[in-house]
């Protein structure tokens, strides 16, 4: 598969997922993935092999009953446009990104809303454990900036 855009976008009674065991190493495209899925309140990427997934934007934009994503040791070094990554996930408490290295320059744009509307996460809820200081860096700076 290389491509999942939209793949499970306005699935309203989709409460949580888990595809840490799925093999989607060939995967480019995953933008709005679980866009607008309004009843999603966890998911479970860990451990995933992704190093050809280049485009992620919007991917969780509109979960509003999202509390919990992990993407621990998962291979995230290839995303390349996160913009509105979490853009609207109001309810979003917890992000678990152990042990994960994204990539260390983007276009401004690509990064643009990443972290808008989630007035219910704390910067300190962002496990960034084992994670390279410039992912600490970036994903602080992504927190910092964002519009609630």
């Amino acid at each position: 598969v290389e491509t999942m855009d939209g793949a499970f976008r306005q699935c309203k009674s989709l409460i949580s997922i888990d595809m840490s065991t799925c093999k989607i190493d060939s995967l480019n495209l995953f933008r709005n993935g679980f866009n607008s899925c309004t009843s999603l309140v966890s998911i479970n990427l860990s451990g995933l092999n992704m190093p050809r997934l280049f485009y992620v934007n919007n991917l969780f934009e509109g979960c509003t009953s999202l509390k919990s994503v992990n993407l621990s040791n998962s291979n995230v070094s290839n995303w390349g446009n996160v913009q509105g990554l979490f853009k609207g996930c109001s309810s979003l408490t917890e992000i678990d990104l152990t042990n994960c290295s994204f990539r260390t320059s983007f276009s401004a744009s690509y990064t643009d809303e990443f972290f808008d509307g989630c007035s219910s996460l704390e910067l300190d809820n962002i496990n960034m454990t084992g994670c390279p200081e410039s992912t600490v860096t970036l994903i602080t700076d992504l927190y910092d900036n964002r519009v609630l």
